[in-house]
């Protein structure tokens, strides 16, 4: 009777765990910075980037995720950036560099996105993606969604963050202490917390 027990709770945790599972690399970012994280309003954008959609933007977020057993399963994030310049609310500048970035938003703020737009997405990321006719989903998804970041929006950086001379700064005086402003280390991780009218 006890090995039985024993037996059926450790199959019911294991079949739990199975069911709430994620891929890595697609959790919900959680964060992880010691003290009061850095934030403010994005002020300036360096470049636009091509976003699922078709849209030049400074930035974008996409989300792919799977309804199952009630829970709603992230099974794709990915973003990027032209290059972003955050005024923070104590008067600093963090600067994010162009490229890859993660973002987080909550619910209701992006839009959905098409689902010719996410195949065609995808087949950007794998070659060999055959689109529904492909017997191996790499991304299984019922739910896709685009947030763009846009110039006004504001958010929070969940990276440290390491001093370093402003490359846009202009020339000071001979003792005159430089500009400086703050860089993410690693890939940003950018929460949105609202938009402009916030």
């Amino acid at each position: 009777m006890l090995l039985y027990y024993l037996y059926s709770t450790v199959c019911h945790a294991a079949l739990k765990r199975r069911a709430s599972s994620q891929p890595n690399g697609a959790r919900v970012w959680r964060r992880r910075t010691r003290g009061h994280p850095q934030g403010g309003r994005v002020i300036e954008a360096d470049s636009a980037v091509s976003a699922p959609s078709g849209a030049q933007v400074p930035a974008f977020g996409l989300k792919l995720s799977r309804s199952k057993s009630n829970v709603s399963e992230v099974m794709l994030r990915d973003g990027a950036g032209g290059g972003l310049t955050i005024q923070t609310d104590d008067g600093g500048r963090i600067l994010i560099p162009p490229g890859r970035l993660r973002l987080e938003w909550s619910h209701g703020m992006a839009r959905p996105l098409k689902e010719g737009k996410v195949e065609s997405y995808l087949k950007q990321l794998d070659g060999g993606y055959l689109g529904e006719s492909d017997e191996l989903e790499i991304f299984p998804y019922d739910r896709a969604e685009e947030f763009t970041l846009r110039v006004g929006h504001r958010v929070e950086v969940g990276n440290k963050l390491r001093p370093q001379p402003d490359p846009r700064a202009q020339e000071t005086a001979y003792r005159a202490a430089a500009a400086s402003v703050l860089i993410p280390v690693g890939l940003p991780k950018l929460k949105v917390l609202g938009g402009d009218d916030q």
